[in-house]
């Protein structure tokens, strides 16, 4: 069994007992406090834990230390397991209609989370944009302009096991991109759960893109 790193023994030592000083913390761990606190100062740096400030009535205020939403997220999940449990039971209840109709619900939530980035952007602009939402939802993209516009490449597929069971989700995803790219998107390459796809972008109504560089733009994934 492999041993746990002093940030993973703070995190789960916070998820089992809640909110803890540092003191409390190097106590269980058997460290001192100057030890635990450099790891518990990064962790809150990387979002993971948040650091709580309690007055009482006397003495000093008592630091202590909580896990955060995204610290929580570090341990086990099965959203995937119970994400395809729902959609099976959606199809042997409900039928392919009601599937696709939750699809087309869930554009509609991504359209007006989104639509605002990209509205009355120029061409160039909003592809940029577009590739910095598809981003921020997991795709690992790629933004490269070609002589007829752009080409998307997503690396990633962050609804991949949903993907393998059914084509809504793929075409769910071109109608997203066509929306927010408001242009002629064509689906060149498509990985139905794996981990590459790719659109052709065309600006919409014969406007002239602009030249392509010499190299892709980066993603802007981490």
């Amino acid at each position: 069994m492999r041993t746990a790193s002093p940030r993973q023994a703070i995190l789960r030592l916070l998820k089992e007992r809640g909110a803890l000083g540092a003191a409390e913390i190097a106590d269980v761990l058997g460290t001192g406090t100057s030890a635990v606190r450099p790891h518990a100062d990064a962790l809150v740096s990387g979002g993971l834990v948040a650091v709580e400030v309690i007055r009482g009535s006397m003495g000093r205020p008592r630091h202590t230390y909580r896990l955060t939403a995204k610290g929580n997220e570090t341990f086990e999940r099965r959203y995937d397991e119970l994400a395809l449990a729902v959609m099976r039971g959606v199809l042997e209840f409900g039928g392919d209609d009601l599937l696709a109709r939750i699809f087309e619900r869930r554009e509609e939530e991504l359209l007006a989370r989104y639509q605002e980035r990209v509205r009355g952007l120029p061409f160039e602009a909003r592809m940029r944009a577009l590739a910095a939402i598809l981003d921020e939802c997991g795709y690992m993209v790629d933004l490269e302009a070609t002589p007829e516009g752009y080409l998307v490449t997503e690396r990633n597929c962050p609804v991949a096991q949903i993907a393998h069971q059914t084509p809504h989700a793929c075409a769910s995803e071109l109608r997203f991109i066509r929306a927010l790219a408001a242009a002629e998107v064509e689906q060149l390459e498509i990985s139905p759960g794996g981990s590459h796809c790719q659109y052709s972008i065309r600006a919409a109504h014969g406007r002239t893109p602009v030249a392509a560089p010499a190299a892709p733009v980066a993603s802007a994934s981490p």
